[in-house]
């Protein structure tokens, strides 16, 4: 199953070193285990260019962390492995418009 994950602070995360672990629901997140998840797609919306979404990146889901983390500030986080050779930062990804034609 493939994860699709909006990343509204994808900029500020790295700056941060956040890196190994996503924000989530408690809930939410359990589904996600159900299904036993493959792959997360993380998009964001584009600064100025709302209405649209980008491809950030495409990285392997884990079970637990996989590189030492910083404290986490979330009651459920996904995690997934940024050293995994599959691992994948989009930095020149096109936009597209999430609106109807």
């Amino acid at each position: 199953m493939h994860v699709f994950y909006y990343w509204k602070s994808f900029e500020e995360d790295l700056k941060a070193g956040r890196i190994g672990w996503l924000k989530s629901d408690r809930v939410k997140l359990g589904q996600m285990r159900d299904r036993s998840p493959d792959r997360i797609w993380a998009f964001r919306t584009p600064r100025g260019r709302k209405g649209e979404l980008q491809l950030v990146a495409g990285m392997k889901w884990s079970d637990k962390a996989s590189v030492p983390l910083a404290k986490i500030e979330a009651t459920a986080v996904i995690f997934y492995n940024p050293k995994d050779p599959t691992c994948v930062r989009y930095t020149e990804s096109v936009a597209m418009s999430t609106s109807p034609r």
